[in-house]
């Protein structure tokens, strides 16, 4: 519960089966219309989430690979996060790619291979205020690698299991 003058994040939290809260983290880079409401995120950690340690990078955060990397290593490789959760809306389909995009694929690529660790993208498959729009979803999985393993439908809502080998 906030308390009145408390900031308010956009945040990404995480659920147990329970539905205890298990763990969050703030997004810290805002956009201009975001930080009009909402409060920038600090540091983060990550959070164990069905035995292996797991993070979140939202959204336009993935651009800012370098500055997360130091906080996300250790100099144990078994105490860094296992999964890492990257929440947004990556607006490319994969005959059109941006400059934009392309830094953004560039940073789930680097941040999979210096950590060891898989990136799970997820992209909503329709615009809840703009049902007609269409161009969504395709969220995709990056193995420890650094290469794109799984890739969703775009304009359709999906489900994918990935076994972390």
């Amino acid at each position: 519960t906030l308390g009145e003058g408390a900031p308010m994040f956009n945040s990404h939290l995480y659920i147990d089966a329970a539905g205890r809260e298990l763990g969050r983290v703030h997004k810290r880079r805002l956009t201009d219309s975001e930080a009009t409401f909402f409060a920038r995120g600090g540091a983060r950690g990550w959070t164990p989430i069905g035995g292996v340690l797991a993070t979140s990078v939202l959204c336009r955060e993935m651009l800012d690979v370098e500055a997360l990397l130091p906080e996300l290593r250790t100099k144990a490789a078994d105490v860094r996060p296992r999964v890492v959760f990257w929440p947004s809306y990556v607006a490319e389909s994969d005959a059109e790619q941006t400059t934009l995009c392309a830094a953004y694929r560039t940073g789930a690529e680097t941040l999979a291979l210096e950590l060891g660790a898989w990136v799970l993208q997820s992209n909503w498959p329709q615009s809840l205020n703009a049902p007609e729009s269409r161009g969504f979803g395709a969220g995709f999985v990056i193995a420890p690698g650094g290469s794109r393993v799984q890739t969703l439908p775009r304009d359709a809502a999906a489900r994918v299991v990935v076994e972390l080998a």
